[in-house]
């Protein structure tokens, strides 16, 4: 069976990437803000600029809804800002990744 967006309706989405990035910062309970400024603060100690504080959440917001998925440095900075392994958020590590 297909959805109205031609997509299979079988889907499990309550285990998508987007579904467990909101689930970790919710239990958290950080806004999109919130979450934002912790993964530039992480970046920053780290020695990296990540992308304005607006551009920076319009992508979060994008990987909530499972429109995009991050990036490799995106992914390590996002599970070191929600304290959790990338693997958690459903999203696949780059071993060979310079972290």
């Amino acid at each position: 069976m297909l959805s109205s967006s031609n997509q299979p309706s079988c889907i499990d989405r309550t285990r998508s990437p987007g579904r467990l990035i909101r689930r970790a910062r919710m239990q958290r309970g950080w806004t999109q803000v919130r979450l934002v400024k912790a993964m530039q603060d992480e970046a920053a100690r780290r020695g990296m600029a990540l992308a304005k504080s607006e551009s920076l959440q319009a992508n979060l917001s994008r990987w909530e809804r499972d429109r995009q998925v991050p990036d490799q440095l995106h992914r390590r900075v996002l599970g070191a800002a929600l304290d959790v392994c990338v693997e958690h958020l459903g999203l696949d590590a780059d071993p060979d990744f310079p972290w």
